[in-house]
């Protein structure tokens, strides 16, 4: 009996995740609440419900973009901040393996800090 119900909520987690995400926008939420009443570890959720999600959004992405509700413009945008996107990321977790937290930490709020100096007075 309790094998029926896990295949069942296993089935209908799609289902439902994809009805509430399209009414309330919270992309794989049912996903990582079903992975942790699983009780899987925090490796395993994040395995299960990371794609899950970059699936939801990539899917999102491609209807609106197909129905036009997404420009040109905005494409053109997409196409040349996503590299930039990766080479951000890729620099950030080099610092992180290099610097301490701390470090990386006053390092962040020194940016901060001279971003908020230049900023012109309105």
């Amino acid at each position: 009996m309790g094998k029926s119900t896990t295949v069942d909520v296993t089935i209908a987690n799609p289902s439902i995740n994809g009805i509430l995400g399209g009414l309330t926008g919270l992309a794989g939420i049912v996903t990582t609440v079903w992975c942790g009443m699983r009780g899987w570890g925090k490796d395993e959720q994040r395995a299960v419900f990371q794609p899950v999600g970059v699936a939801i959004i990539a899917m999102s992405g491609l209807w609106l973009g197909v129905n036009g509700p997404i420009s040109s413009d905005t494409i053109w945008f997409f196409v040349v901040g996503l590299p930039v996107l990766f080479v951000e990321t890729w620099g950030l977790k080099l610092c992180t393996d290099i610097w301490t937290r701390l470090d990386f930490a006053r390092s962040c709020l020194s940016c901060c800090c001279f971003q908020g100096l230049r900023w012109p007075k309105l």
